[in-house]
């Protein structure tokens, strides 16, 4: 059962999410064991007797997703923010920040959660790291490779969460640092509102950057919940609206800002 859930997890990766197609190597990945002591030291440690609202929210992703317990640390820090370090569902380490758990709904929650164990699952830790990349061209390939896991890794948030709103939500808060206080988001009105900016068309500063632009992040689990990939994740019936390989040709043109493709 555990291995079967972990082969359908593996199954939603995105075709852009390969070392080899840019010429790449996976490397080991850094040992964990000084993270782990420094987050004894500097965070907390996410058990039920401390953090009741936290730990079924961990509970959830972790039976949706691997079926494998995952250790999650909360350590202080206004902004929200989210991290994993180790490569493979049995060594993954999540670390969410203070502001993160102020902000974010139980929903929202489990796309943050789902999406920084996707980074494990799928051993995202073992890429090259761009900042240790001196070639120019090396370093653009690194970066495209980062943009590309982090499709990935959002649709395994989605497949925690089942919530594409909170999905949307999660992104924007991230992006903003704001609350619902000030956010009342509508999937419609954010992408009508960037109209203006595709028409500028590709930015310089896109091919530097480590994730997608939000825009192409959330047309991507759009399409994501019409393909076939997630009807079998999810073991629903009918007849997806695309194909994997359809899914993953659309999500290409859009990581590469290609918009006027993307009406096609």
């Amino acid at each position: 059962m555990l291995k079967s859930r972990l082969d359908a997890l593996r199954a939603i990766r995105y075709a852009g999410d390969e070392p080899s197609i840019y010429g790449l190597k996976p490397g080991d990945g850094t040992d964990g064991s000084e993270t782990k002591r420094q987050l004894l030291t500097s965070a907390v440690k996410v058990i039920p007797e401390l953090f009741p609202a936290l730990s079924p929210i961990m509970t959830r992703v972790q039976k949706v997703l691997t079926g494998m317990p995952f250790e999650l640390f909360v350590f202080s820090d206004g902004a929200p923010k989210a991290f994993c370090s180790g490569n493979g569902a049995h060594e993954a380490t999540i670390l969410v920040s203070s502001g993160l758990v102020e902000r974010f709904g139980p929903e929202e929650l489990a796309f943050v959660l789902g999406h920084e164990l996707g980074h494990g699952v799928f051993c995202h830790n073992s890429y090259p790291n761009p900042t240790e990349v001196d070639d120019t061209l090396d370093k653009l390939k690194v970066l495209a490779l980062w943009r590309a896991r982090e499709i990935t890794a959002d649709r395994a948030g989605l497949v925690a969460t089942g919530d594409t709103n909170a999905a949307f939500r999660a992104m924007m808060k991230l992006a903003t640092g704001l609350s619902d206080r000030f956010i009342r988001f509508d999937v419609t009105a954010f992408l009508d509102q960037v109209k203006d900016l595709e028409k500028t068309g590709p930015s310089a500063s896109f091919l530097l950057s480590t994730h997608p632009f939000i825009t192409a992040r959330i047309w991507a689990l759009l399409w994501f919940q019409m393909s076939e990939q997630w009807y079998e994740v999810k073991g629903m019936r009918g007849t997806p609206g695309l194909s994997a390989a359809e899914l993953d040709r659309k999500v290409a043109k859009e990581l590469h800002l290609t918009t006027e493709e993307r009406k096609r």
